[in-house]
């Protein structure tokens, strides 16, 4: 999501972006450019990285499983699915209240939610779901923090992903 919000940033300066802004923009360039066309452009960071000697990264907000697919192939990645029951990631949104995620009006919050899973979309459209289903490994975040982030070290060490886990990069 970071290519697509560099896009919007340039795109519309001074607009306060909502999650449709985002599904918009991503499909569009999908639809016009391919379905891996958002991995494309963030492998191109990431190889651009690799040269420079980083070798593990996170790639997170699939949306098309040709991204997911893309990455596959070219990277050799493991891909870790995180996934929540639909009630409580509504509840999560509704209580972050990001401008992406228009609190205020329920129905178009599930509305957005249901397309990012893939609900009624083109093959170029959101397709969480079937993102997910191409996943390594599956965990279910339906506990605390603390147990997401213990299922999370668990699953990586599984894989061989050894080292400190618990530390997300500060913007």
């Amino acid at each position: 999501s970071d290519e697509i919000k560099s896009d919007l940033e340039e795109l519309y300066p001074d607009k306060k972006l909502t999650r449709q802004d985002y599904q918009n923009l991503g499909d569009e360039k999908r639809r016009r450019f391919g379905n891996d066309y958002w991995a494309k452009r963030a492998g191109e960071r990431i190889s651009k990285m690799m040269s420079g000697g980083k070798s593990k990264f996170v790639i997170d907000s699939f949306r098309n499983p040709a991204e997911v697919l893309w990455f596959r192939n070219k990277f050799r990645m493991i891909t870790v699915a995180i996934d929540a029951p639909f009630e409580l990631r509504l509840k999560w949104a509704v209580k972050r209240m990001r401008s992406i995620d228009p609190a205020l009006y329920l129905d178009k919050l599930i509305k957005d939610l249901e397309r990012d899973m893939g609900r009624g979309q083109p093959e170029y459209g959101q397709q969480v779901s079937e993102c997910m289903a191409l996943a390594d490994k599956l965990i279910i975040n339906d506990g605390t923090e603390e147990e997401l982030g213990e299922k999370v070290e668990a699953t990586l060490l599984s894989v061989g992903a050894e080292g400190n886990h618990n530390h997300r990069e500060k913007k």
